[in-house]
């Protein structure tokens, strides 16, 4: 007679895994508000030691739960150029929280007694990606030389290689695709932080005196990073809005739309007027042809009959693509890009099999463009790819795009629950949204801009095994009747 054996441990509640998670959230914020409210910003000292004592509560309780640990790096990241809070020379924030989610990650490991990378849908591509961009280094030393890389661009190269870092983090610390949707909801809770710091910074610049005095920086402290952000996040919001768009509590997000469309207007960013109105078209498609067509048509009757709701600012940004002396003319900016995309495709055209090498573009450009510019970035993510890393490594990155908008297209037309579809359709509409903004600029190498594109994709893939997981096997065929002959 075998003993009985012991039952394993049941898993705690999802809703008190989120309570227990939004606590461990609250915290910092309630210390902030009473710093300013009882007038302590001046007070010597006291950030860091709140800073301390939060971390080291947030450590351990990481190395048995580390939910908290991946929601409060989501909030952070986006913030983590406004706020570095520095602990020491080349160490902030963003470096502590990574070394703290490595350790997370171990002890997980050790605890489950698993392998460190565990395969998961997508994860194969962005390796890939991650070695063809980080063997662009390599190239780069062959290229220029090693100076180049390790007394210029080695702290870019770790900041490149930080995305990948922070994709398999998440990848192998979200347990299931429960806490995937739960990681989703806490980056919700980070973007509308991000929105409601634009939002005081618009006030503050509401009287500025020209375009350029009054645009929005945000917490990635610069324009078209912020616009690429306001674009990126807003995937799942707009997914929600349209998934339950004939219920009432879906209407409750359109101030926040409105507000969202003001701050994107005001970064006065090209790139993401284009890439939140090619994420918004293609949510649409996803959702349904029918639904896309008789928006576009309502949208166009709209702008015909009442053209005064197309924004004065909006106009006035696109009207700048025209030099003021000569219509016939481009204006010196869109010159300029249009110079270095030609340089672009000629080095490209020079080295297509390994480009010239990791931030080699602002050496080599001069020669290759045809007059002297000043601006080393080439203002497309695609030429920033083929021109310095080469054409395999532009079709991989294309190759993990497409395959992340099938993967949420398919979860939104198969998917049997709202949140899943919720999911699917944000994933379809990110990819969108990312290849809009990188048409005008090269809004992929920052981590501050481009997080949440990688969390995002890390919880999909745990989304995606969830809901193909128990559908994937085929069900075992009926059992078939015996032969019988009419008559017997």
């Amino acid at each position: 007679m075998t003993p009985p054996t012991a039952a394993a441990p049941a898993a705690p509640p999802a809703d008190s895994e989120l309570r227990s998670t939004l606590k461990m959230l609250l915290a910092p914020a309630l210390f902030y508000l009473a710093r300013m409210v009882l007038g302590l910003e001046e007070v010597p000292l006291l950030v860091p030691a709140f800073g301390i004592i939060y971390g080291i509560i947030l450590f351990q309780r990481s190395l048995r739960d580390p939910e908290p640990l991946l929601a409060i790096t989501i909030i952070y990241l986006p913030l983590s150029k406004q706020f570095p809070l520095a602990v020491a020379p080349l160490i902030n924030g963003s470096n502590v929280l990574e070394l703290m989610l490595l350790i997370a990650w171990g002890a997980r490991v050790s605890r489950e007694r698993r392998r460190w990378l565990v395969p998961q849908r997508h994860s194969g591509l962005v390796w890939a990606w991650a070695g063809l961009s980080g063997l662009s280094v390599i190239t780069a030393v062959f290229t220029l030389d090693l100076g180049f890389i390790l007394e210029d661009h080695l702290l870019d190269v770790k900041a490149w290689m930080d995305q990948f870092f922070v994709y398999f983090a998440f990848l192998n610390l979200i347990s299931d695709g429960k806490a995937a949707g739960r990681v989703v909801l806490y980056m919700v809770i980070g973007y509308l932080l991000v929105v409601l710091l634009g939002s005081q910074e618009l006030l503050e610049k509401m009287d500025a005196s020209s375009i350029e005095k009054s645009r929005l920086n945000g917490p990635q402290l610069q324009p078209n990073d912020f616009g690429a952000f306001l674009t990126y996040g807003s995937s799942v919001l707009l997914a929600y809005f349209l998934h339950h768009l004939r219920r009432p509590k879906s209407w409750v997000l359109v101030p926040l739309f409105v507000l969202l469309a003001k701050l994107m207007l005001t970064t006065f960013s090209r790139g993401a007027y284009i890439g939140f109105g090619v994420a918004a078209v293609v949510a649409g498609y996803v959702r349904g042809k029918l639904f896309l067509a008789s928006g576009l048509l309502l949208g166009v009757g709209l702008l015909v009959a009442f053209p005064q709701l197309i924004p004065a600012s909006f106009t006035d940004r696109m009207n700048q693509t025209k030099a003021e002396d000569d219509p016939e003319k481009m204006d010196k900016s869109a010159e300029t890009r249009l110079i270095l995309w030609k340089a672009a495709v000629a080095m490209t055209m020079d080295h297509p099999l390994l480009g010239t090498g990791f931030k080699a573009f602002q050496v080599l450009k001069s020669d290759y463009t045809e007059t002297e510019v000043e601006e080393s970035d080439n203002h497309n993510m695609y030429l920033f790819i083929c021109s310095q890393m080469g054409i395999p490594a532009l079709v991989v990155f294309l190759v993990m795009l497409a395959r992340m908008y099938l993967t949420g297209a398919s979860l939104y037309r198969r998917g049997t629950d709202d949140a899943t579809r919720i999911i699917g359709l944000g994933a379809a509409t990110l990819v969108a949204g990312v290849l809009g903004v990188n048409m005008f600029g090269s809004r992929m190498g920052d981590m501050q801009v481009n997080c949440y594109f990688w969390i995002y994709l890390a919880a999909l893939g745990h989304v995606w095994a969830e809901h193909e997981g128990p559908v994937s096997a085929a069900p075992p065929p009926p059992p078939r009747r015996p032969m019988t002959v009419p008559g017997y």
